[in-house]
């Protein structure tokens, strides 16, 4: 596939986590505008990279989430998008955008049971 060939789709999932970066912000730091400048930094980043060529980003560590195609695109400010890709439409879905400070194994592993019981 060409450059910017692939479409890049978020589960409801990974919306909530990009809502929850701003209210971490929010909330806990009260720094609403570093906050939604992070928000807006981190999906614009993950559009960007994973437009081009989503399959030059390595699978997940667990041969579980690995069968199930999960792939890892390390960010800034040290989040972790994990996304699967669908090459026949072609699109790349954002399944979950994580802080990589988490212990992010038993978030994905919970959102692939989600994942496997809607097929």
């Amino acid at each position: 596939m060409g450059k910017n060939n692939y479409k890049v789709r978020y589960t409801d999932s990974a919306e909530n986590d990009l809502k929850d970066i701003f209210l971490y912000f929010l909330r806990d730091l009260q720094l609403p505008n570093r906050g939604w400048r992070i928000r807006k930094s981190v999906r614009a980043e993950i559009d960007h990279y994973l437009s081009y060529m989503p399959q030059g980003y390595k699978l997940v560590g667990d041969d579980t989430l690995a069968a199930l195609g999960y792939r890892r695109l390390i960010l800034k400010y040290g989040y972790l998008a994990f996304f699967i890709i669908d090459e026949k439409v072609p699109v790349a879905t954002v399944r979950r955008i994580i802080h990589g400070s988490r212990d992010w194994l038993p978030i994905l592993q919970r959102d692939a049971e989600n994942l496997s019981h809607a097929k």
